[in-house]
């Protein structure tokens, strides 16, 4: 489970980081000053307090994904399109931390 988490948060953050760091350098000027200062804003967040914001955000206020467990107590494991429905909505939290913690990490200039 580990490895399908890795893989797509790093891919993801890898194409959407290098695509807006090429766009940035691209355009120059007002953009990439602002690109780089809020990746910058991003990258000194640690990694905990963005996890606590998103499950108190997503998990709490909103109640869009669920905030414990790799699958709903009601759903019986198996592969079936609702427990892999299940499972990839428990994924997007974690997922979104993962992102939100490496992107700035490869999109910002050092």
């Amino acid at each position: 489970m580990d490895y399908i988490i890795s893989s797509i948060y790093l891919t993801l953050a890898f194409v959407t980081g290098y695509i807006i760091g090429l766009y940035a350098a691209a355009k120059g000027g007002a953009i990439d000053t602002m690109i780089n200062g809020l990746l910058s804003f991003l990258n000194s967040i640690p990694p905990y307090v963005m996890a606590l914001i998103l499950i108190i955000i997503f998990g709490v206020l909103l109640k869009v994904v669920p905030i414990s467990g790799a699958y709903s107590a009601g759903v019986k494991p198996s592969f079936t399109i609702k427990f892999v429905e299940d499972v990839a909505l428990h994924l997007t939290l974690p997922l979104l931390t993962y992102y939100l913690v490496i992107f700035p990490r490869l999109g910002v200039r050092h």
